[in-house]
């Protein structure tokens, strides 16, 4: 057994929790940039990646104490492939309906302007309660506050003057 304690428990599912919600901003900017066809491919490959957290989330409900931190990963990971699997799932019927339209620039600008506020306010926000919060749990909400303030910041909308 492996033992972390609680610091170490909470920084196991801090850590998975970053890397869930670094991917889903990674594909929420990719796909509102790059399109609906880029999602569908991206996430025909990402379910296997997806399954292996769940994998390693039950194995870590084994091997570590408290088994509650692998329990937690192994939650994450599941409704994240779950998730993925229906966006997966719908985007390939839009598709067989009739395909993917293109999105007017200044419809696409717009867009990605509101998904670059959400993302730099969630991010702040979170940074607010890390440092409101402190310790191991203040340290995981930094993480997940600095991953979503980086995509705003990584985000850039083309044919954007303000960007």
């Amino acid at each position: 057994m492996i033992e972390l304690g609680r610091t170490g428990a909470v920084a196991l599912v801090g850590l998975a929790t970053a890397v869930a919600v670094g991917w889903g901003a990674y594909l929420s900017v990719r796909s509102a940039t790059r399109g609906p066809a880029w999602a569908l491919a991206h996430l025909g490959g990402a379910g296997r990646w997806l399954l292996a957290g769940l994998v390693a989330g039950l194995a870590a409900t084994v091997l570590v104490r408290p088994p509650w931190a692998g329990l937690a990963v192994s939650y994450i990971s599941g409704v994240v492939w779950w998730l993925s699997s229906m966006l997966r799932r719908n985007l390939a019927r839009l598709e067989a309906a009739g395909g993917f339209g293109e999105v007017p620039a200044a419809r696409r600008a717009e867009i990605l302007r509101r998904v670059r506020r959400l993302l730099g306010g969630g991010g702040a926000t979170l940074v607010v309660i890390a440092v409101a919060s402190g310790g191991a749990v203040g340290v995981a909400a930094l993480g997940l506050g600095v991953v979503l303030a980086v995509a705003a910041v990584g985000l850039r909308i083309p044919d954007d003057p303000d960007a």
